[in-house]
């Protein structure tokens, strides 16, 4: 089983933002995981394994400020996508991708846009999307969660 769970939230204006930016939250995001994958998939295809990629919510939207990030997580999505076209029936690939999640990452993003009151607590827990993935990871062999989105309760 392969879960990629890294990346970085770095984001900018897209009229602002330098080519060194793009290309630091793609290589990471996106370039790193395809290269794990590229470099595990025979041994994933051998054992019929399995791969997850934490992702987040805004592979599926973007907001002003947050076109690098969310183009990243959109080329993300379309990666899992693509690999499970073609690896179904042998390699499960399942993409995750959470809301607000109570890290150091959303600590720093909350302090970046002037908040300073953080409540961990309204935002997932870091256990909570580990449970998501363990609910991937338990299905039968013979299915697959493709997709779960998971999200805060409070807004």
């Amino acid at each position: 089983m392969l879960v990629h769970s890294a990346g970085v939230a770095d984001s900018g204006e897209v009229g602002t933002a330098t080519s060194e930016l793009w290309r630091h939250v793609f290589e990471v995001n996106v370039f790193a995981v395809a290269e794990l994958t590229r470099l595990t998939l025979p041994a994933l295809r051998v054992a019929r394994g399995q791969v997850i990629a934490i992702n987040s919510g805004a592979g599926y939207s973007s907001r002003a400020g947050g076109g690098i990030y969310s183009g990243s997580k959109f080329a993300l999505r379309a990666l899992t996508d693509a690999l499970r076209d073609e690896e179904r029936g042998t390699v499960r690939v399942t993409s995750i991708h959470p809301g607000r999640v109570d890290t150091d990452m959303q600590r720093d993003l909350q302090t970046q846009m002037g908040n300073t009151d953080y409540d961990g607590s309204i935002y997932i827990a870091p256990q909570s999307v580990a449970d998501t993935v363990r609910l991937a990871v338990d299905m039968p062999e013979a299915s697959m969660v493709e997709e779960l989105s998971i999200r805060p309760v409070h807004r």
